[in-house]
């Protein structure tokens, strides 16, 4: 069983979801609809604590690449989809266009 955090950022709750070793869930979380059992901090994994740690400097603009491990559990087509998003340079933009090319 992994952990789960929820992390205040400038655009809002998220809610963080990992394993042993990959991050399998980032959504965004409305404190105030279904309350989640979170990990406690003191017991957070590896894992969930530089995945936090990216999140804020990328927020803060210290960070432009991310390290962490990704598990990607989706349809083949959405797999590919996001495959090639993660390709978009850091500040760049692209249409769904762009990415369906």
């Amino acid at each position: 069983m992994g952990d789960l955090a929820v992390i205040r950022t400038p655009i809002g709750f998220l809610s963080i979801a990992t394993s042993s070793n990959a991050v399998y869930k980032i959504n965004f979380y409305n404190p105030n609809n279904n309350p989640v059992k979170l990990t406690p901090e003191i017991k957070y994994s590896v894992i969930m604590r530089k995945t936090i740690a990216e999140l804020n400097e990328y927020f803060y603009e210290k960070r432009k690449k991310f390290n962490i491990r990704l598990k990607i559990t989706t349809s083949p087509f959405s797999k590919k989809v996001l495959l090639k998003l993660i390709e978009v340079p850091f500040g760049d933009t692209v249409s769904y266009k762009d990415i369906a090319i």
